[in-house]
């Protein structure tokens, strides 16, 4: 996507062999250096992200884990297992083409690098990451992250970064993540999550345009308390307030979930049609390794789904008694949809109890089913949450 540096982040990244993709050639620069200038997670690498002559041969391959601060893009030849690419000619890209600074940056640092990516003894490695579920309604929802910070009840507010990125939350959908900030700092209890959003822009999905004939892109105005930033209460898995950060690394989870961020004005199936879209930040935040989740399948009526805006939405909302003080940018909600298997996965919860739902409007008439009271423990994949509607 044209102007969106955003790199998805698999599930599964804890998995990641730092020896799996080192060489001699690359050693820790192009692992530093493309954590600024190459940002993306591709099976094929196109002249869009590196010049034609850096690009990939036929029958390679492309895999990028993150760690430390930054991520190692490595190609490598299938049948041979060695890098495709001329590192001269990639070093000479990322110092005249990309990102001047940040490659000459690099050099001092990979002077100091060892084998090390982990965080230096007594300090906490956090890493805010971002992620959504999916809304049928739209083809693009882009917004600009700035600055992240981190606060505490006996410490200064701590910035992650100044500069959380551009990403299109569509792509960010089922399990898939990506990095806003990475930083070492001291462990402890924090309070709050601070995030900053400068910008957002929409473009709807093929089948729905607005009243004046276009799909977008359109600009939204961005409230100016999402400007000044948005604040997120964190709480523990037993219901406390705040998260307590120990040493080694730790994952911070940021959902923006595009239904309930994104608001359409209007309607597809009146005269008027969709008249603009409202963005209303919402967001919601807990520790990767206390998070949860729900999975079960939807049963429609006779009356089954003509395309996959009818599939069911399946919503969970955390038991007030259960949740925190919510500030008022901040929920506790939970949304997925159905995909065309009509199975659906609820990700990233926070321990408690929750009312869950389906619902889904075919063929103009609406059918509902629940709500089902289902609890959540800490690090529980709770399965079989099925719904007849």
């Amino acid at each position: 996507m044209s102007g969106v540096h955003t790199e998805p982040r698999p599930l599964e990244d804890e998995t990641y062999d730092p020896e799996r993709y080192r060489s001699s050639e690359f050693g820790g620069l192009l692992g530093v250096a493309s954590g600024v200038a190459v940002n993306r997670q591709e099976t094929a690498v196109s002249g869009e992200i590196f010049p034609q002559d850096t690009a990939l041969k036929s029958g390679s391959s492309c895999y990028q884990r993150n760690f430390d601060r930054g991520a190692i893009l490595a190609c490598m030849n299938s049948s041979s297992a060695t890098f495709d690419w001329s590192f001269l000619t990639m070093f000479r890209r990322l110092t005249t083409t990309i990102f001047p600074l940040a490659a000459i940056a690099t050099l001092s640092v990979v002077a100091g690098c060892g084998d090390d990516t982990g965080p230096q003894d007594g300090t906490a490695r956090l890493t805010v990451v971002l992620t959504d579920a999916p809304d049928p309604m739209f083809a693009e929802a882009i917004v600009e992250i700035g600055a992240v910070s981190l606060t505490s009840a006996d410490r200064p507010p701590v910035m992650l970064t100044d500069a959380g990125g551009t990403h299109d939350l569509l792509m960010l959908q089922d399990g898939v993540m990506v990095d806003l900030a990475t930083l070492d700092i001291d462990p402890g209890r924090y309070l709050q999550l601070r995030l900053v959003v400068l910008s957002a822009t929409v473009t709807l999905a093929e089948g729905f345009e607005f009243s004046d004939g276009t799909m977008g892109p359109r600009d939204l105005s961005v409230p100016s308390g999402a400007q000044s930033g948005i604040k997120i209460n964190l709480r523990n898995a037993d219901g406390s307030a705040g998260v307590d950060i120990t040493s080694g690394e730790s994952i911070l989870v940021v959902d923006m979930d595009v239904s309930q961020n994104f608001k359409i004005q209007g309607s597809a199936g009146t005269p008027a049609g969709i008249r603009d879209v409202k963005f209303t930040p919402l967001l919601r935040a807990t520790l990767r390794d206390v998070a949860g989740s729900i999975s079960g399948a939807v049963t429609y009526p006779s009356a089954t789904p003509a395309d996959e805006t009818e599939f069911a939405t399946i919503t969970a909302d955390l038991d007030p008694a259960t949740s925190s003080v919510l500030e008022p940018m901040q929920t506790t909600m939970v949304t997925a949809v159905a995909g065309a298997d009509s199975t659906y996965k609820l990700w990233f919860m926070s321990p408690g109890t929750y009312d869950v739902s389906a619902a889904a409007t075919i063929g103009g008439t609406e059918f509902t089913g629940g709500p089902e009271s289902v609890s959540v423990g800490e690090g529980e994949n709770v399965t079989g949450i099925d719904f007849s509607l």
